[in-house]
């Protein structure tokens, strides 16, 4: 039930931001893998603001918007 999109208008596409709630943004340079969250050398901030949250979430949905499934990328 994963829809998985990707972003062919950038060249790198680099963030590492999770929307938790409506209050609270993890934010930092961490890879969302297990050598990123346990062995590497990264840092993360959780940041509890409503108004971050509200920009971050919106910010996704941005891109969200213009990513693309596999089926309409153009190679």
């Amino acid at each position: 039930g994963i829809q998985v999109k990707f972003m062919q208008n950038y060249k790198v596409l680099h963030k590492k931001l999770v929307v938790v709630d409506g209050q609270t943004v993890w934010l930092g340079s961490s890879n969302l893998t297990m050598a990123g969250m346990g062995i590497s050398n990264e840092s993360n901030v959780r940041i509890q603001d409503p108004i971050v949250a509200g920009q971050a979430a919106d910010d996704f949905r941005r891109l969200l918007q213009i990513a693309k499934p596999l089926s309409e990328l153009k190679y």
